[in-house]
C-alpha cells in the first residue's frame, strides 16, 4: 500500500496540535480540517486542492481488523493520481 501511494503522490504530513494548528496551510488547503483527522488533500502540480477526502470511509470497517483497507486506499490512490479517473 506504501508503495503505491509513493509512486503516485508526494506525501507531506502537516502537524495539527493545541500546541501548533496551522491556520494559514489549513486555510491554503480549503480549511480540511472541517472533516476531521486524518485528512488527506490531492494537490496539482500547481498546488490547486483537487479533492479532500476524509478518511473513516478508507477504514475496513472491521472491529477485528482495524485501520486502513488497503484495497480501498490503493482504489483512492489511483483515482486520484496521476492519469486517475477522479
Amino acid at each position: 500500500m506504501r508503495g503505491e501511494i509513493e509512486r503516485r503522490f508526494v506525501v507531506v504530513h502537516v502537524n495539527y496540535s493545541k500546541e501548533n494548528k496551522n491556520p494559514a496551510v489549513l486555510e491554503r488547503l480549503g480549511n480540511p480540517d472541517k472533516l476531521g483527522f486524518p485528512v488527506l488533500v490531492v494537490l496539482s502540480p500547481t498546488l490547486e486542492v483537487l479533492h479532500t477526502q476524509e478518511t473513516g470511509s478508507l477504514e475496513t470497517g472491521h472491529p477485528k481488523i482495524p485501520g486502513h483497507d488497503p484495497v480501498k486506499v490503493i482504489a483512492f490512490a489511483r483515482a486520484w493520481g496521476p492519469g486517475g479517473e477522479h
